[in-house]
């Protein structure tokens, strides 16, 4: 989620680092930007099922009641039907 700058730590009143050495790896990480996706459009599949698009997400907390702390979406390219399925282990 990043950190508050000096100045908006000043400006709160709480104590900031004053030393130029204080460096927060963290926030260079998420400062960093990904390269800029094709201006064009993407030409979408025209049968359903050729292209399936998955994700897992997870752990979650707290997990369900039946202990799934996982869970992975199935997006089918052409249609856009989306399914979401609970997983109790990422493998």
């Amino acid at each position: 989620m990043g950190q508050s700058s000096n100045k908006v730590l000043k400006e709160m009143g709480l104590p900031v680092s004053e030393s130029p050495s204080s460096f927060c790896e963290e926030c260079v990480i998420a400062k960093q930007s990904n390269t800029p996706m094709s201006k064009s459009p993407r030409s979408r599949e025209h049968l359903p099922m050729r292209m399936v698009h998955t994700d897992i997400c997870g752990p979650i907390d707290p997990p369900t009641r039946e202990g799934k702390k996982y869970f992975v979406t199935i997006v089918d390219d052409f249609s856009r039907f989306c399914e979401v399925h609970l997983l109790k282990h990422k493998s």
